[in-house]
């Protein structure tokens, strides 16, 4: 399974994650391996802290750090991670399921380093049906990350993190994936005209209500805003009013502006 020890688990245990020592600074976002005795649970670490007990925040006067200076402090820093617990390792590769443990590791338990090969057996499906890769991982960039198309259709799915992370570019990688790799056909209401260039075969279809042309009240109506929805119904005449005042013909501009003036009005 591998043989490069980054640490050893330390006070008390729980079958959702552990805290560990570490020979070197853990990083956030890598995979780990935790030891059961001869079968292993994959991890993620989730934090990363080096301390030191020479350098308390308690006594960090000027001259308290000078001496420990002279005492070569650094010898005595130590580092530690918490790894969250994702699942049984064997589970992941030969039934493709996660299995979270049911119960937690011992103190002093080793701590390996994932390899690239173990990381490949989890996370690469390359050459299956149904799967289409997304990227790398981005703390094993060796590593391609696929999934698998039917788990995602048959569920729901939410895409969420910051702005600028990403994920009108993952959405575009899955996209392209389905269409061009496993000749699906994919649904997109592309509201800000994102999606319009994401593969080779796109067949766009023009709005049949241009939304240039609906009343106010037709808006209320279709965002079911009701009367007593006073300061919504405020912020949407405004707005409304501001986009109407520009006489904009095209329906993408048109609403684009009426969302952006909604929202900063």
């Amino acid at each position: 399974m591998g043989d490069v020890v980054l640490g050893r688990v330390v006070g008390e245990t729980s079958h959702t994650g552990v805290i560990f020592t570490a020979v070197r600074p853990p990083r956030v976002g890598e995979y780990v391996l935790v030891d059961y005795g001869g079968r292993y649970v994959l991890g993620i670490v989730e934090y990363s802290k080096i301390g030191n007990p020479l350098l308390l925040q308690e006594s960090l006067r000027p001259e308290v750090v000078d001496r420990a200076e002279v005492f070569n402090a650094e010898r005595h820093q130590y580092m530690i991670g918490y790894a969250r617990l994702l699942s049984w390792v064997d589970t992941l590769v030969k039934k493709g399921e996660v299995e979270i443990p049911r119960y937690p590791p011992r103190p002093m338990a080793r701590v390996l380093e994932a390899s690239d090969e173990v990381l490949r057996e989890v996370f690469t499906r390359d050459g299956r049906d149904g799967w289409v890769r997304l990227g790398v991982l981005a703390n094993h960039t060796n590593v391609p990350f696929y999934v698998n198309v039917q788990s995602l259709v048959s569920r729901h799915l939410a895409i969420l993190a910051v702005t600028g992370a990403g994920k009108s570019n993952a959405v575009a990688v899955l996209v392209k994936g389905i269409v061009e790799e496993l000749g699906g056909t994919v649904l997109i209401i592309d509201m800000h005209s994102e999606y319009g260039e994401v593969c080779s075969r796109v067949n766009r279809v023009r709005p049949a209500v241009n939304p240039a042309q609906l009343t106010l009240w037709e808006y209320y109506r279709l965002l079911r805003l009701d009367p007593s929805a006073t300061k919504q119904r405020l912020y949407l005449r405004k707005a409304y009013a501001y986009v109407k005042g520009l006489a904009l013909r095209e329906a993408d501009r048109f609403l684009d502006l009426l969302i952006g003036r909604s929202s900063t009005t």
